[in-house]
């Protein structure tokens, strides 16, 4: 049987995670406050695509806005 997608590790429990939660909401308020997609992703080392896939909630959905 195959595995659910809830069965999936989401976030830092995904050891194949490259971000934190506090990573996740930095990239989100600096994007809010002006800051480029490409210099999101050099600043927190990952790729453009992973950085905007942040930004518009296509990943890590599962994370707040914070306090």
């Amino acid at each position: 049987m195959a595995a659910s997608w809830l069965d999936y590790r989401r976030g830092v429990e995904n050891g194949n995670a490259k971000l934190s939660v506090e990573h996740v909401r930095a990239i989100r308020r600096l994007a809010n406050e002006g800051a480029t997609v490409r210099a999101l992703a050099g600043r927190f080392g990952i790729a453009k695509t992973p950085a905007w896939q942040v930004i518009v909630y296509a990943t890590w959905r599962h994370v707040d806005d914070g306090p």
